[in-house]
């Protein structure tokens, strides 16, 4: 494992085969040199080939390999070798008298390359067991087919131009980028307001009419500062990246869209979690087909329905519960969303922030107060709210309509449902209309992951 995408692949076939065949299972990293890696994670590679801590870097590649073999039941042993790559490899499947070598047929130098790399063919040439060489599919897409355009800034444009594009238009993620579009960093509203201190300064829960935060954030507005003060490192994906890589790249880095460039490392685009949704949701196999192929017997169960992925419970409310209260009840609870249940326990609707200002009438997009406290999951001041009409209930604030799903239903279904309407959670409710609580989007995502990259 050198943290290549088919040395994952090659490991998460290895974990297969290992339950599969009740065997033990080894992972081996070798440190063949001081310098840095050639790629930086699926990206760009780096300007300079720096000296590198390989014991730090490989101690947390295997970590997380272990990890993975944990929640798939499977003990590994972890090890890791100084010296050249395949004489490595072959060395210690001799001395472990190992029966199968399984090896990405490429690593980090040239990751989606059709022909082999020299440590593939040596290792399958000179060792002495059986030697499996993981290779790409030539036929899957790659994130270049999907991606979208990419808002960006320059390394001078000024804190105030980045908090207007954050915070007015609602940009999610700003790239920045030198006069040749190469990227040399990114920005969004979490690390900027992480890099001025402004959370860090403010005792949300005791603001009642925001003087103190709209000082703060007039601060921060004209502060003399400029990008590349605020920006941080980027983790990027290169345009010929397959999607079915890409998708667990971005799970893996708990990260919802990356910047996309090409080979000379310059911007193209722009992948976000909710296409790679809509891409699996457009290309799911049909249930028919699903269930006519017969089952391999190495291949681990994948969720089917949506009561075998995490549900989590969220508080109910009555439709009579009056605005200030459920408003309470709204911010002490993490998804910050509460459900609506009528006089027999059914699920009728749901609220959440943006509910609860829409209620209000208040303009989020021109009130950056507001704008904070709803990406941030913070408290509302109630300043901002007083004035306004005390009397509105639940049933008045509620969406119009409410998205459910049954234990029974599909996860298939589930994620067709997510993006045909474009949204995050879905209700979960019993056989009569109780609520169980919410699934989200990145639930369902991971379980499609898993179960595509079985399927091909």
């Amino acid at each position: 494992m050198d943290s290549s995408a088919l040395s994952w692949q090659a490991f998460r076939i290895g974990l297969q085969l290992a339950k599969g065949l009740a065997a033990s299972l080894h992972i081996a990293s070798v440190i063949e040199g001081p310098m840095r890696p050639p790629t930086k994670a699926l990206g760009e590679a780096p300007a300079e080939r720096l000296h590198w801590d390989w014991e730090a870097y490989i101690t947390s590649l295997q970590a997380l390999a272990e990890a993975e073999a944990h929640l798939a039941g499977i003990d590994i042993d972890s090890l890791a070798r100084r010296g050249h790559a395949s004489s490595v490899l072959v060395d210690l499947a001799r001395a472990l008298r190992i029966d199968l070598l399984i090896v990405g047929a490429t690593g980090q130098e040239h990751p989606w390359s059709t022909t082999s790399g020299g440590t593939a063919r040596r290792v399958a040439n000179e060792a002495s067991c059986a030697a499996m060489l993981v290779r790409p599919l030539i036929l899957q897409r790659q994130v270049q087919h999907i991606m979208t355009q990419a808002t960006t800034v320059t390394e001078e444009t000024s804190l105030r131009e980045i908090a207007h594009h954050l915070l007015e238009r609602e940009s999610k993620l700003l790239v920045v980028v030198d006069p040749t579009q190469r990227v040399r960093g990114v920005i969004t509203l979490g690390s900027l307001l992480d890099q001025t201190g402004l959370l860090q300064q403010l005792d949300w829960r005791q603001i009642s009419d925001g003087p103190q935060l709209a000082a703060a954030l007039q601060q921060l507005l004209t502060a003399n500062r400029v990008a590349r003060e605020v920006m941080r490192e980027p983790l990027v994906l290169r345009e010929d990246t397959p999607i079915e890589i890409a998708a667990p790249w971005l799970t893996a880095h708990q990260i919802t869209r990356a910047p996309i460039v090409d080979a000379q490392g310059r911007l193209v685009g722009m992948l976000d979690q909710e296409t790679i949704l809509r891409y699996y949701a457009d290309h799911l196999t049909d249930e028919a087909a699903v269930s006519a192929r017969p089952e391999r017997p190495l291949q681990k169960k994948r969720l089917q329905t949506v009561g075998e992925a995490p549900v989590t419970p969220v508080p109910a409310v009555t439709a009579d519960t009056p605005f200030f209260e459920l408003l309470r009840r709204l911010q002490e609870t993490p998804l910050r969303r509460i459900i609506v249940v009528d006089e027999a326990g059914r699920a009728i609707g749901v609220i959440g922030d943006s509910d609860v200002l829409a209620a209000q009438r208040l303009p989020v997009r021109r009130n950056p107060l507001l704008a904070l406290a709803q990406r941030f999951g913070l408290a509302f001041p109630e300043e901002a709210l007083q004035g306004r009409s005390k009397s509105l209930l639940a049933r008045q604030v509620m969406r119009p309509r409410l998205f459910s799903v049954t234990p029974a239903t599909r996860v298939t279904e589930a994620v067709r449902l997510l993006v045909a309407h474009r949204i995050k959670r879905l209700v979960v409710v019993d056989e009569q209309g109780a609520p169980l609580g919410l699934v989200d989007r990145q639930q369902l995502l991971q379980t499609l992951i898993a179960w595509k990259g079985e399927a091909d």
